[in-house]
């Protein structure tokens, strides 16, 4: 063999080796986003109206497009499911109809939901209904109380892989605003408080974050920039507006912080911190700062959420 042949042979083999020792590494692309089918609430308690579970779906549907996060299968495909189909996701029958109904309206996973509380009591001026000639109604001071079960099922298994209960109390005082669902379905007729909107509009937050906890979501694209930024949400407690407006001043002088906006209700304040980095980094951050006059306690740490209860 000529030596320029022997030595392109050798540094072929050579080039070879390397290959095998140091392989390529795909690039790594964004997880990709999940298909999520709502189904309509089941109603398990005599107070509620029928109507109510599509109300809740609703609004479980619409805070999942928010979020930017999965695919959801338009209702209109969920109309192939049969009503036992149905009764069995809710848990009456064997849940593993799941699969089925998953390959049926082309879902990965099916979220489904029982209302198996609902109350709404007065403590005088209630008037129940609808106020004459308007879509408001149930004037009064109002102590609504919601539970409802999501259940979350592999739609190619059928293995339930998530049943969360969630219980949600709140107290109001005045007229019933009407609930952004798809349809306006919800409010008026089918409850009479502010205070029992409120605690579906929380319900739904918790069940949306049960979601996120167990169904890996796409990233959302306005959650972070090209900086690395974040949208935190925190949720401090124990304050009044005044103290909650200083709080949210006091947070803008956090290292890594951009910007602030914050809202306030019933002693406790929802912020949106846009920051350089992860929720546990700026844990860590904020409890490095001076804060005169606030004592810090951190209740939960998640991605992208912190709960906090604020001692004088």
């Amino acid at each position: 063999m000529p030596a320029f042949a022997a030595k392109k042979l050798a540094c072929a083999a050579l080039m070879l080796c390397g290959l095998q020792h140091f392989p390529l590494q795909a690039q790594s692309q964004p997880p990709a986003k999940k298909r999520l089918a709502v189904v309509d609430f089941q109603i398990k308690v005599e107070a509620a109206q029928k109507a109510l579970g599509t109300a809740m779906s609703d609004l479980l549907i619409d805070a999942l497009v928010e979020t930017r996060r999965y695919f959801i299968v338009e209702r209109s495909a969920l109309q192939a499911i049969r009503q036992e189909q149905i009764m069995a996701l809710s848990g009456e029958v064997d849940a593993a109809t799941g699969a089925e109904v998953g390959k049926l309206i082309g879902a990965e996973f099916l979220v489904v939901g029982v209302v198996s509380k609902f109350e709404e009591k007065t403590g005088g001026g209630g008037l129940g209904g609808l106020v004459k000639g308007s879509a408001l109604g149930g004037v009064g001071w109002y102590t609504s109380e919601l539970g409802i079960t999501v259940r979350i099922i592999d739609a190619t298994t059928g293995e339930i892989v998530a049943s969360e209960k969630i219980n949600q109390k709140e107290n109001s005082f005045g007229l019933v605003a009407v609930a952004a669902t798809s349809d306006g379905a919800a409010g008026g007729g089918l409850f009479k408080s502010k205070s029992m909107q409120t605690a579906m509009e929380k319900a739904i937050v918790k069940a949306v974050d049960v979601i996120g906890e167990q169904i890996p979501g796409a990233d959302d694209p306005s959650a972070a920039d090209s900086t690395g930024a974040t949208t935190i949400d925190i949720t401090a407690k124990n304050l009044d507006f005044a103290t909650s407006r200083l709080f949210a001043k006091t947070l803008e002088k956090v290292e890594g912080v951009l910007s602030v906006k914050s809202a306030f209700e019933g002693k406790i304040a929802n912020i949106k911190v846009k920051y350089q980095g992860a929720s546990e980094d700026f844990a860590d951050a904020l409890l490095a700062t001076e804060m005169p006059g606030f004592k810090l306690k951190i209740e939960s740490l998640a991605p992208k959420k912190i709960v906090m209860k604020i001692e004088k």
